[in-house]
């Protein structure tokens, strides 16, 4: 006689969705929810939170729950004793059980990784607020990374003035700020003070907040968490705790999921203005059909002076960097959304279905359905 099969667990999803990292993370825990067949309710944290949990918790008590660990800091007490949870990102000192926690280490060294590729032998570093625990740890780990690389050190005091600082720095240079949002008065003071970035002043950021990173200029490069996973790898350690395959203390961790390179550390060296506004136009609008045509026109240069700027600098001609920008795009709708196959081409600037296939598995070495189901197996 076969057993009936356990019911599907309820589980709350505690988080604030204000911010884009946020919500990625609740985009990762729902994600792997659906997999499970779990039956997930989401409770936004704000001013009627205690409220919302009371009313969730007359309703139904849940099975587990997972909580964005910075915020459920400040509000300790609403669990109750013997419930199961993860919380994600909980500030130092918290005791969690079961944590999914972000590498830092491993996101500031993509960022230095990145920056050393450009050749600067200068590095700075600017963090946010000095008592925030984790921009002074990555101050600290972007120090480490960079001094075992022989290079030079920078790291900016809150108690000094940023524009001297920056003005004091050694040119050209390479700079990490903690978070894109400390990249932003850097980027402002440069571009009211003359000091070309990128060449004078190459700036990376961290946390890929596409707001902040496309309105910026240049617009900024900068390190994406892997935040998805995050949420995850939470279902995953809650799935253990409910089906009994874990009973005690876990800690988990996820790092960088990819840096988006942008304009901010596009170039370095010559003040090629033409070649470097064509680059950043390609990025924007490739997906939306642009031509070899568009960019010269752009450049207003001749499309003989266009080309040789390309391969000068880039070893490729402008159609090379078109498609490879689209099938850049290619890859993020197959590894990073559901979008059809047959609906990809259009939605990456591609003209025919045929051609991109065969561009596609000429560059991989895979079909587009064999590289979803790759990716989809690493995620």
């Amino acid at each position: 006689m076969s057993m009936k099969p356990a019911a599907a667990p309820t589980v709350l999803a505690v988080f604030a969705t204000a911010h884009e990292a946020r919500r990625a993370k609740v985009a990762g825990v729902f994600r792997a929810a659906r997999r499970l067949g779990w039956q997930l309710r989401l409770i936004e944290i704000n001013h009627r939170f205690s409220l919302s949990i009371a009313d969730m918790m007359k309703a139904h008590v849940p099975d587990g729950i997972i909580v964005d660990g910075e915020e459920f800091a400040h509000r300790p007490g609403w669990i109750p004793a013997g419930l199961p949870y993860v919380a994600i990102d909980p500030q130092p000192g918290f005791r969690a059980p079961h944590v999914i926690r972000h590498d830092s280490r491993a996101s500031v060294d993509a960022a230095v990784q990145h920056l050393l590729r450009l050749g600067f032998d200068d590095y700075a570093f600017v963090g946010t607020n000095p008592e925030v625990y984790w921009s002074r740890r990555r101050a600290r780990q972007f120090r480490q990374i960079v001094v075992a690389a022989g290079k030079s050190c920078h790291v900016y005091d809150r108690r000094d003035d940023l524009g001297r600082w920056l003005e004091a720095l050694p040119k050209p240079c390479a700079l990490h700020a903690a978070i894109d949002l400390s990249a932003i008065p850097v980027l402002d003071f440069c571009a009211a003070h003359g000091i070309a970035v990128p060449d004078r002043i190459a700036v990376i950021g961290s946390d890929n907040d596409t707001r902040l990173c496309e309105s910026a200029w240049p617009t900024l490069s900068s390190v994406e968490p892997d935040y998805g996973m995050a949420g995850e790898l939470a279902v995953g350690l809650l799935d253990d705790l409910l089906s009994g395959r874990s009973t005690g203390s876990a800690k988990l961790f996820y790092g960088p999921a990819r840096v988006v390179t942008r304009a901010s550390t596009t170039l370095r060296g010559r003040n090629l203005h033409h070649l470097h506004e064509a680059i950043e136009f390609i990025r924007l609008y490739a997906a939306n059909g642009i031509g070899v045509p568009d960019v010269v026109r752009l450049m207003g240069v001749s499309r003989r002076t266009a080309e040789q700027l390309f391969r000068d600098e880039l070893g490729v001609s402008i159609l090379d960097e078109i498609q490879r920008a689209r099938l850049d795009r290619v890859c993020d709708l197959l590894s990073r959304t559901d979008t059809p196959i047959g609906q990809i081409a259009a939605a990456s600037g591609f003209s025919s279905d045929l051609h991109l296939k065969r561009l596609f598995k000429a560059r991989f070495g895979l079909t587009m359905s064999g590289y979803r189901a790759v990716k989809s197996k690493t995620a």
